[in-house]
């Protein structure tokens, strides 16, 4: 069975100092643990190590567990990351220097799924917040054929991963992907909030509209969980706006909770965040998660919509 090893060295500038490596005994069991990767929150002696593993007591295949460093040189005792994982194989953990993105290898069959194993990301509001439903890379990234073993640079700038697709040297070759660097806050604020105005109303910002939603962002001072309650605020106050909702009738707000408003609300979704029709099966799972708590509550709609901002795909258009 696979197990986790570790080594130390007495002086981190000495590449030839590595000690012999001995197994982690109390993240070890019976089965099969591999893909181990650890995340030192900015300012803190907290080491959290993310790793996987086929044991018993997971939702199925391999699952991600982590566990903390302890003052005393070991490890606590693994624990499921539930948020994470599925029925199927969820491995190799990859989270960025900040600790609010983590990049994971799936082959889970849910909305999204391009090939058999792909890139999936998940992101969280603070260290101390849940990790959001992992959502696929797509096509730009993932290929119908194996991708694996994602790595993100230092920046976040840059992610380089395996895959066996056409068009490769032959087996796994190494593929690099790049986006640009995320803004500062102010700047970030203003474009989030310049286009929830093009995308909802067609128009540009007023002046004093531009200020007065950047400002309920902005007044966090860059709290992580409160940014993340803000945005939602803003972006569901465009949503029921009055302005908005005279582009379709189905989104009255007297047809709130129902399957005739539920169906125009994830198509409404996918237009203004994503800024294209939507799939079917992109559709029916939406549909079907709203259709399913009949009559929906304006929680649920708050769910989806921050499941559309943190999405990839809208990420993707708010770095542009």
């Amino acid at each position: 069975m696979g197990d986790l090893y570790i080594s130390f060295r007495r002086n981190k500038l000495d590449d030839f100092a590595w000690e012999a490596p001995q197994p982690i005994n109390s993240l070890n069991s019976s089965a099969d643990e591999f893909g181990p990767w650890g995340f030192e929150e900015e300012g803190t002696d907290k080491l959290t190590f993310f790793f996987n593993s086929n044991r018993p007591g997971g939702l199925g295949g391999f699952d991600i567990y982590s566990s903390i460093l302890l003052a005393d040189g070991t490890f606590s005792t693994p624990a499921l990351v539930q948020e994470l994982n599925s029925s199927a194989n969820d491995t190799f953990p990859v989270v960025r220097r900040d600790g609010l993105e983590m990049f994971l290898i799936s082959n889970r069959t849910t909305a999204g799924t391009v090939g058999g194993l792909d890139v999936w990301v998940s992101t969280r509001a603070s260290t101390s917040a849940p990790w959001s439903t992992p959502v696929n890379l797509g096509p730009t990234i993932n290929s119908t054929a194996a991708e694996g073993r994602p790595a993100i640079s230092f920046d976040g700038t840059y992610m380089i991963f395996h895959s066996n697709r056409p068009g490769g040297s032959g087996g796994n070759d190494l593929y690099e992907t790049r986006r640009r660097r995320l803004r500062s806050l102010i700047e970030a604020v203003s474009h989030f909030v310049r286009l929830h105005y093009l995308d909802f109303l067609n128009r540009e910002p007023d002046e004093g509209g531009w200020a007065f939603w950047s400002a309920q962002i902005l007044q966090c001072d860059g709290d992580a969980q409160c940014v993340d309650r803000k945005r939602l605020d803003v972006s569901r106050a465009f949503f029921y706006s009055g302005e908005f909702i005279a582009r379709d009738a189905r989104l009255a707000a007297d047809l709130r909770g129902t399957r005739t408003y539920n169906e125009a609300f994830v198509e409404w979704c996918y237009r203004t965040y994503l800024q294209r029709e939507p799939d079917s099966e992109g559709f029916n799972f939406w549909v079907g998660k709203l259709n399913s708590r009949l009559p929906s509550t304006d929680a649920d709609y708050t769910e989806m919509i921050r499941a559309f901002i943190i999405s990839a795909e809208y990420q993707a258009r708010l770095a542009r």
